[in-house]
Formats: structure tokens, C-alpha cells, sequence
């Protein structure tokens, strides 16, 4: 299971590359500091 600690929120990423390369980018947009568990 990956996560992503984003601003204000825990966005739990399940399932395809993609997905989680999509909520990543997401999470860029929203926050002044992302940090993504490969």
C-alpha cells in the first residue's frame, strides 16, 4: 500500500501506477510539501 501526506489530508493510494502518479500530482497542486512513498 502506498500513501501520500499531503496539506490537510492522508490520500491512501491502492492499485495501478497510474492512480497513484495521478493523486501524486494531485497532492503537488494542493500542497507546499508532498512526500510520496514509492
Amino acid at each position: 500500500m502506498n500513501t501520500m501526506l499531503s496539506w490537510d489530508h492522508l490520500v491512501v493510494v491502492r492499485g495501478s501506477f497510474a492512480k497513484k502518479l495521478i493523486d501524486l500530482l494531485k497532492g503537488a497542486l494542493k500542497a507546499d510539501r508532498v512526500i510520496p512513498y514509492l
